[in-house]
């Protein structure tokens, strides 16, 4: 769960212990907003926190449009919202600077839109 809830819609990673985890996709520079909630898996185990607290970022094109406070509890969650309007590179990307045991991290409902005012 994350903040107490099962998503619909998920994309797991698990960065290597002082590494990284990301996911990397190609855009046509068309879209203009990610929105997602990020955070740690809560797998209902007695130690409510990973071994190391995780950064999530979000980069456009080698730049980074946003990062997270450094999340270690199960079950905790930042919302990301970040405009990505001419991105032809998106990365998502979870740092972990430390023990990777029980660093699940999570990309809740993650949806790219495009938005028309015409």
């Amino acid at each position: 769960t994350i903040a107490g809830h099962v998503p619909r819609r998920a994309l797991f990673t698990h960065a290597r212990g002082q590494g990284e985890a990301f996911v990397r996709y190609r855009l046509d520079g068309t879209y203009d907003v990610f929105r997602a909630t990020v955070g740690l898996w809560d797998p209902g185990r007695e130690n409510p926190n990973s071994k190391s607290p995780l950064t999530f970022s979000v980069e456009g094109d080698g730049k980074t449009l946003w990062k997270s406070n450094p999340l270690q509890r199960h079950g905790s969650a930042h919302l990301c919202e970040v405009v990505i309007r001419g991105v032809r590179d998106l990365k998502l990307r979870v740092d972990c600077p430390g023990g990777q045991e029980q660093a699940w991290s999570t990309w809740v409902n993650p949806i790219i839109m495009k938005f028309s005012f015409e």
